[in-house]
C-alpha cells in the first residue's frame, strides 16, 4: 500500500492515478487534483514521501521461499529424469525381447 502525500488516501500502487519521482523519493496520487497540488509546492509534501530504495525483506522468509522454489524445481527435474530413464529402460527391454 502507498499513501497519497497530499490527501493521505491509501491505495495499491497499481491503482494510483499517477506517480512522480522527486529528489530520490516517489509520490503517488489518487487524482489529478492531488498531483497538481503537489506540483505547486513539492517541498511542502517532501517529508511525507518515502525513498525509492528497495524495501528490506525478512531474509528468513525470503530465503525459505527461495529454498522451496529450488526444491520444487529439483523434484520436477528428478521426476523428468526418472520418467525418461524408465522409458529408456522399457524401450531397451522391448528391443531385447524383439531379438
Amino acid at each position: 500500500m502507498v499513501t497519497d502525500s497530499v490527501c493521505g488516501m491509501r491505495m495499491r500502487p497499481e491503482e494510483a492515478h499517477s506517480k512522480i519521482e522527486y529528489e530520490g523519493k516517489i509520490a503517488y496520487f489518487c487524482s489529478k487534483h492531488c498531483e497538481a497540488e503537489f506540483k505547486k509546492n513539492p517541498q511542502k509534501y517532501l517529508s511525507k514521501l518515502k525513498s525509492v530504495t528497495a524495501k528490506k525483506h525478512n531474509t528468513t522468509v525470503t530465503n525459505s521461499l527461495k529454498t522451496a522454489r529450488h526444491l520444487t524445481v529439483s523434484i520436477l527435474c528428478i521426476e523428468h529424469v526418472c520418467r525418461n530413464d524408465y522409458k529408456t529402460k522399457v524401450h531397451s527391454a522391448f528391443e531385447t525381447l524383439k531379438k
